[in-house]
């Protein structure tokens, strides 16, 4: 696979893996508006594409001061190739989202996710609280389904590699349990697992191809497809009044993302630090 996938570094969808919220829910007929900001750090593949670099990059000098054409062998390709899928699928982000929820049912919410690269829709049951007062305890699956869309500006000045017909869908399944003391501060957590499903068609051009813009020449077309699975857990503590709150969180996971191409199996996963913070309001 040619050098040119490392183009890939800077495109793609990362995932939002934020909670923003508590295991208990808003009374029927309530609603709640949010705004928050989240970060996908893949820090699993940072070392490893990091690693790769300098390795090559020692490799390319070395090879210039012998005077040396410099040459990659099948594992350094392959290296290459997962270092830039694995990025143009979850590269690091910083994850915008907005949100609307409402009180369904008693103990049922209906939740709706805005963020520049997918949309999210929720239901969150409650599964049992505890008495009122100080120190209410309570216990939710949040069962969701996402769709996500694809675009690089940086691909797109590059020219060097064109996405077409790309689609993502994940499904999502946290269980959540959290701490209300009274009305002003709130402990949470989630333990979580999100399968995705996603396809692609990327055609790669030659460097000579773009700088001559030959766009007879053929190009090399390939179609990606695999599974994204990210399973692990968030802390978070929200502080506030009654209906408007701030939310503070931490989310670690274990990013599994299968993909076989050119006859190879992948490696494309890594561990995944995702902090958040949001602000909510109620009526």
């Amino acid at each position: 696979m040619r050098p040119i996938l490392v183009a890939l570094v800077a495109a793609g969808c990362a995932t939002p893996l934020s909670t923003l919220t508590t295991a208990d829910t808003l009374p029927k007929g309530d609603m709640q508006i949010a705004v928050g900001s989240g970060y996908y750090l893949p820090l699993g593949q940072l070392v490893k594409t990091t690693d790769l670099a300098y390795n090559l990059g020692k490799k390319f000098n070395d090879s210039f001061k012998s005077g040396t054409e410099p040459t990659l062998t099948d594992a350094e390709k392959k290296s290459m190739l997962e270092a830039g899928l694995s990025l143009a699928l979850a590269p690091p982000a910083a994850m915008f989202e907005a949100g609307f929820r409402y009180g369904a049912l008693d103990g049922l919410e209906l939740g709706l996710r805005y963020s520049p690269s997918s949309w999210r829709l929720d239901a969150k049951w409650r599964l049992w609280r505890s008495s009122g007062g100080a120190g209410t305890v309570a216990v939710a699956l949040m069962p969701a389904a996402s769709r996500f869309s694809f675009s690089s500006i940086v691909l797109d000045l590059l020219e060097y590699v064109k996405v077409d017909d790309f689609s993502r869908y994940d499904f999502d399944l946290p269980l959540l349990a959290s701490m209300d003391f009274g009305q002003i501060f709130k402990l949470y957590g989630a333990a979580r697992v999100s399968y995705g499903r996603y396809s692609l068609d990327e055609k790669l051009l030659t460097a000579q191809q773009v700088a001559t813009s030959v766009v007879q020449a053929p190009t090399v077309l390939q179609s990606v497809s695999g599974s994204i699975i990210h399973a692990g857990g968030t802390l978070g503590a929200a502080l506030g009044y009654k209906y408007v709150f701030a939310y503070l969180e931490l989310g670690v996971h274990q990013a599994m993302v299968g993909t076989r191409l050119l006859g190879q199996n992948l490696d494309l996963g890594g561990l995944v630090v995702y902090p958040a913070f949001g602000l909510t309001a109620a009526w």
